[in-house]
């Protein structure tokens, strides 16, 4: 887990985050936010969190299998490929479990395991499994997320109006100006603004 990345919401949004109930779902339930071609390139290239996935997780045989290990969170996989800007589609959607879970939810590996599994689950916007502890906390920072974008949204709606206001009183004072300036003491400066200068205190005429 990065502690360092939970701390920030901790920090900013008052959101404590949860210990782990070692259920073992984010080794036995796995699937990331690229394509697996995508990603194969990405380990090709010697891409660390790509060479890690590969070195620890292993693909289902078939959805069928991956749905027998918790088919409420192969849904939601499912559920979230269809809505709109999801890099993933349907159809490169695959299943991954860990080589290293014990059948009562121990890491073999745990004192030599990969950094992306140290960092689970690093965003609140993964696809968690149901049961998880840290799906409840998913939660609550989505929706403490999506209030901030809606005040932050708000506030730009406010500056915005104090722009136009700011706007509509130079408007008001240049009309002013204008006024002021369109009477009988000023007529000679309108007619022959390139070679006079109205004096600011009086209405002296200064010819160059």
């Amino acid at each position: 887990m990065n502690e360092s990345y939970m701390n920030e919401w901790k920090k900013e949004f008052g959101i404590p985050y949860p210990k782990c109930k070692m259920t073992g779902q984010c080794c036995k339930c796995a699937s990331p936010s690229i394509s697996t071609v995508e990603l194969l390139k990405k380990a090709s290239e010697n891409n660390d969190f790509a060479r890690e996935f590969f070195s620890i997780f292993t693909p289902y045989k078939t959805i069928e299998e991956a749905k027998r290990e918790n088919s409420a969170w192969v849904e939601r996989c499912i559920e979230s490929c269809k809505k709109p800007n999801n890099k993933v589609s349907e159809q490169d959607l695959y299943f991954y479990h860990c080589i290293y879970v014990s059948e009562d939810n121990k890491c073999l590996v745990w004192e030599d395991r990969p950094q992306l599994c140290r960092d689970y689950p690093g965003s609140p916007f993964l696809v968690m499994a149901p049961g998880c502890a840290y799906e409840q906390w998913s939660q609550i920072c989505r929706e403490k997320y999506k209030n901030l974008k809606v005040e932050l949204e708000q506030l730009k709606q406010l500056k915005q109006e104090l722009d136009d206001l700011k706007y509509q009183q130079r408007a008001i004072n240049l009309l002013a100006r204008i006024q002021r300036i369109n009477n009988k003491d000023y007529n000679l400066m309108l007619l022959m603004p390139s070679i006079s200068l109205v004096s600011p205190g009086k209405s002296w005429i200064k010819i160059f």
